[in-house]
């Protein structure tokens, strides 16, 4: 997937009230020292549009409220802002200036961030609560509702799925407009398959964002010792123990240099190589 800086915070804004759509009745989140400062303005927020929606039930309002930053970017995806979506082998461009194709690339890039956040939580579901991962673990949990609140065994075949019909959708708005091409004229097992891996790249891509991750963590617990920051050192430290799962267990210390994070960076690089040519391989052999 490929996101624009400009795309990015549009979902991250999104996704702000998408969580508290979810979340609207759980007070445990003040207790999540990841949670309670992305409630307490997400509800300041709401509180302010409240007026503006007299009558309409307090939970319905972040729903309204993604909805309106939809269609923001949507006309702003038709004036003339660059966007591309890539999900897994599939790369497709709205067409210019015609706003049922913005709106749907529009909910298509949000669709697409929820679908790695959801990938993201499915690494760890299986991951133990305790003193060291309870709170990030929990904020997982949290950001990935709807999906998280489904049990553990359904979730890998629920993603494939939801990864499928996004795939077909992205698929079929490559192929609208003068510039696009025609739906594949191959036997639909085939294109299932393809449909698949497609899916499944698009959820490979989830190691690239724990690399991406684990790196700017790691900038800033160096950051955190310069500027002795308490408050940026835990989190961090907090953050890239979960990250690195059972990793932090055998810790790899040279001197007073701990290695074992640059050895889970190459780790997932290697794995997110590895698996990308398998799926690729895959892909090509369908064609």
């Amino acid at each position: 997937m490929r996101f624009q800086i400009w795309n990015i915070a549009f979902n991250v804004v999104m996704m702000m009230f998408w969580f508290r759509l979810w979340s609207h009745d759980d007070r445990s989140l003040f207790f999540n020292p990841h949670l309670s400062t992305l409630e307490r303005f997400s509800d300041s927020i709401i509180g302010f549009m409240r007026p503006m929606f007299a009558g309409v039930p307090e939970r319905v309002i972040p729903g309204i409220l993604v909805v309106f930053l939809l269609v923001l970017r949507a006309l702003m995806i038709a004036l003339g802002a660059p966007l591309e979506l890539r999900f897994g082998f599939v790369v497709a461009k709205p067409v210019a200036a015609e706003i049922f194709s913005c709106l749907l690339f529009s909910a298509l890039s949000f669709a697409f961030f929820l679908f790695m956040l959801w990938g993201l939580s499915l690494l760890y579901v299986r991951t133990r609560f305790s003193s060291q991962s309870h709170h990030t673990l929990n904020a997982v949990d949290c950001l990935a509702r709807p999906f998280s609140n489904f049990r553990a065994e359904f979730r890998p075949p629920l993603l494939l799925a939801i990864g499928i019909v996004l795939a077909t959708i992205l698929l079929l708005a490559s192929a609208y407009g003068p510039a696009g091409r025609p739906f594949p004229d191959i036997p639909y097992t085939t294109l299932l398959l393809r449909l698949a891996l497609c899916a499944l790249a698009g959820w490979a891509n989830v190691l690239m964002i724990v690399y991406s991750f684990a790196i700017l963590l790691i900038i800033g617990s160096w950051v955190s010792i310069f500027t002795n920051s308490r408050p940026m050192m835990f989190f961090c430290n907090e953050w890239l123990s979960f990250l690195m799962g059972p990793l932090r267990r055998y810790p790899i210390v040279i001197g007073m240099l701990n290695l074992t994070p640059l050895v889970f960076m190459f780790a997932v690089w290697f794995m997110y190589n590895a698996l990308m040519g398998i799926l690729a391989q895959a892909y090509a052999a369908t064609q």
